[in-house]
């Protein structure tokens, strides 16, 4: 199992799958797209896969300036298949991270034993470096 880059004629095609999960706007390729496109960020979309079984999804906002790079995931990944283990999703969620040269991977997860599996992770950094992204809690 590894995380590859979706290629650009596949990527409409994930908004329609991203129809049949929980996934939010966040994680959506033609929200990301138009919105984060320009000289210091870009979308990159990613999926999980093991024989050619895609096992889950993920859109990432990579920021940076010269040698400065980190990605940020909001409201994912998106599990499609339960069929395998969260824990190994996330360890090679950062050798992805660490293949891409990434200097901080920030993950909000919506799967909320993915959430526990961050908060447990002693090598895995949770804090908010980019308060932008900050989810306001309505009363």
């Amino acid at each position: 199992m590894h995380w590859e880059i979706i290629k650009k004629p596949e990527i409409d095609s994930w908004s329609e799958k991203l129809k049949q999960t929980n996934a939010t706007l966040f994680q959506y390729p033609y929200y990301l797209t138009g919105e984060y496109s320009s000289l210091f960020y870009k979308s990159i979309f990613i999926k999980y896969v093991s024989q050619e079984k895609e096992l889950a999804f993920a859109a990432i906002i990579e920021i940076g300036i010269f040698h400065f790079k980190v990605g940020v995931i909001d409201d994912g990944p998106i599990v499609l298949d339960e069929s395998f283990d969260l824990q190994i999703m996330l360890e090679d969620l950062k050798k992805f991270a660490q293949k891409k040269l990434y200097m901080h991977l920030q993950i909000r997860p919506a799967n909320i034993q993915f959430e526990n599996l961050l908060k447990n992770d002693t090598a895995f950094n949770n804090d908010l470096f980019f308060p932008y992204h900050q989810k306001e809690e309505s009363e």
